[in-house]
């Protein structure tokens, strides 16, 4: 679809494909809904939570020892969540208040929302921007 000049019809999708054409035209929507980036800010009750992911190769990696949250090797993922709204994640090379700051002044309508986030100590310093407010988790 991205590679064609003029973009790619669900006739010849579905002919590649093997598969029925009012298929790959549904298919073919939402891979441009996906494609498209999502601009507007988050407002209102905002929670934000990171996570740590790893590769299959730390996984299988019987030599290492399983390490665990911050201070490990492993890909941070930042979730924001409006509530009763929009989801973003992102990932993150560092977890600190310069890059947080960066990602959330991004990401979110700062004199319109109120910050909920656990006891992370990164996330303190944003109590002077907005609201903040800690679940202990």
């Amino acid at each position: 679809m991205i590679n064609a000049k003029k973009s790619l019809s669900a006739c010849q999708a579905a002919r590649d494909l093997g598969m029925r054409r009012p298929t790959v035209w549904s298919m073919m929507h939402r891979i441009r809904k996906a494609l498209t980036q999502d601009t507007d800010l988050l407002c209102g009750i905002v929670e934000v939570d990171e996570t740590y992911t790893c590769t299959k190769k730390d996984d299988n990696d019987e030599d290492l020892p399983k390490m665990r949250e911050r201070g490990c090797n492993k890909q941070a993922i930042v979730g924001m969540i409006e509530r009763n709204g929009k989801v973003k994640a992102v990932k993150q090379d560092k977890l600190n208040f310069e890059s947080l700051k960066k990602l959330l002044f991004a990401s979110i309508n700062i004199e319109k929302s109120v910050l909920y986030t656990n006891n992370y100590r990164g996330y303190i310093p944003f109590k002077k921007h907005l609201p903040c407010y800690t679940v202990k988790s």
